[in-house]
């Protein structure tokens, strides 16, 4: 979960009808290094975690599983020459810096004693409990599946179905993701046959379950991808799981920046400035072709420009309804603006012409997230696409040499969570295909990010739930 983002890989998202999903990064970045902690974990480290969110914890309970985890697990040893009572110590640890429930942490302490020990679920439940003995039993099960290219990944829908009936608790997903983000960490201490083999079970324990449904390629912003640059990514993951890919930047920016990157082009109008006929030759048909039905949207991103200089957000609008009306039918096509002022009802209506759908983002100057849906008409969108890129007091600069290594979650953005949350459940409730896309930048670290707005949405819907249960019942 909490790795650095690999070559040509953007920001991790989900796609869900009811989810969300990961964050940056799953296979191994260049040279195969992901951020490790120094000094080992302790528990009384967890239990002052613990303490610092939770009201009245029971930390005897967590104290209780420490001792139960390190008897079980006694006289095994990681590749790392460590005691193998570390690697649930650190995912305890990390489940503790999610703020997740006393639960969750005696999970993280115990995920593993049901498959490498002589323990029984039976036994776990009568030490610890039924809730916590299912969640064990849950994330086990979980473990079971093989990342192996089989038959049955590519069975996706019965897949998820079985998953589902079996992680009816987001916690067992949440717990999993903190197994394999410290699994990621401990990279370094085996052979690359089996690092690698790690990181393909990291991205496919994502791409199987539910809610990690999709993830975003930046790469093809900055240059052009080939087919079967995209065909690559296509291969690693299974049949259901999609990509949102970002549209080469000449096909959106009007006149080129005076940075320094852009050479002799700097300042001098764009002549591929929304045409179609470039867009469709060198964005889409690589992208429909490499990816098939793994391309989820394909996303038009247009940075903060002079548009008023031009002609105005009327002149852009107009533009862009003839660029879109010009590309091939079939792709998911998502606009993202940064100019606040580009949020109309013209620009809603010309995406709605076209059957394209506004990318509501969390950037510095835009309207909050609720308010991008009513002015967008999200209600009639083919689906939502959010994409989470920044924390609103930074630049990208500050937030990348704040943030880096991206292990935590280091300036909380609870008022955006809630924005992105209430909008995911709105579609959810139209039964809209969602994309949540989060930057590392967002808060710190986009996978626990990730996980934060994964449970807040499933703590809503739970109680949604059960408001109309009680409803329903006193009727």
């Amino acid at each position: 979960m909490v790795v650095h983002r690999p070559p040509g890989w953007g920001s991790g998202g989900a796609r869900c009808r009811t989810a969300l999903s990961k964050g940056e990064a799953l296979a191994a970045p260049q040279g195969g290094r992901y951020p490790r902690k120094t000094g080992l974990l302790r528990l009384n480290d967890i239990l002052d975690r613990v303490a610092t969110y939770h009201p009245d914890p029971d930390l005897d309970l967590i104290k209780k599983a420490y001792v139960y985890s390190a008897k079980v697990h006694q006289g095994q040893i990681r590749k790392s020459g460590e005691p193998y009572l570390v690697h649930p110590l650190e995912v305890a640890g990390i489940l503790a810096e999610l703020k997740l429930d006393e639960a969750s942490v005696v999970t993280g302490l115990l995920h593993d004693t049901i498959e490498d020990t002589l323990a029984t679920r039976e036994e776990i439940e009568g030490l610890f409990g039924k809730e916590i003995g299912e969640l064990v039993e849950g994330v086990t099960k979980l473990s079971q599946f093989s990342a192996a290219n089989t038959q049955e990944e590519k069975q996706a829908e019965n897949f998820r179905k079985m998953v589902v009936a079996m992680a009816k608790d987001i916690r067992v997903l949440l717990v999993k993701l903190a197994d394999r983000t410290h699994n990621m960490r401990t990279l370094d201490h085996m052979k690359p046959e089996s690092q690698q083999r790690i990181a393909r079970e990291g991205l496919a324990a994502y791409a199987r379950h539910p809610l990690l449904r999709a993830v975003g390629i930046d790469r093809s912003y900055y240059g052009p991808l080939r087919r079967d640059e995209f065909s690559a990514y296509a291969a690693q993951v299974p049949d259901d799981f999609r990509f949102l890919v970002k549209a080469h930047e000449a096909c959106t920016i009007a006149v080129w920046p005076r940075h320094a990157r852009y050479g002799k082009s700097r300042g001098l109008p764009n002549d591929r400035f929304l045409d179609p006929e470039y867009a469709a030759e060198v964005v889409v048909g690589p992208a429909v072709e490499g990816l098939g039905d793994k391309l989820g949207p394909l996303l038009f991103q247009f940075a903060p420009q002079d548009f008023g200089a031009l002609g105005g957000p009327r002149w852009l609008v107009d533009r862009l309804h003839r660029f879109l009306e010009g590309l091939p039918r079939g792709p998911l096509y998502a606009v993202e603006v940064r100019n606040r002022d580009l949020i109309s009802g013209a620009y809603a209506q010309a995406l709605d012409e076209v059957g394209a759908c506004h990318c509501i983002n969390v950037y510095p100057g835009m309207p909050p997230a609720r308010t991008q849906w009513a002015k967008t008409r999200q209600d009639r969108a083919p689906a939502l696409v959010c994409r989470w890129m920044l924390h609103p007091s930074m630049d990208y600069e500050r937030a990348e040499a704040r943030y880096d290594p991206f292990d935590a979650l280091v300036d909380e953005d609870p008022k955006n969570r809630e924005e992105l949350a209430d909008v995911c459940l709105q579609a959810a409730d139209l039964g809209l295909p969602t994309y949540v896309i989060v930057n590392n930048k967002a808060e710190g670290s986009s996978p626990r990010t990730i996980a934060r707005l994964a449970a807040r949405i499933a703590e809503r819907s739970a109680a949604t739930s059960a408001a109309t249960s009680a409803a329903t019942s006193a009727g």
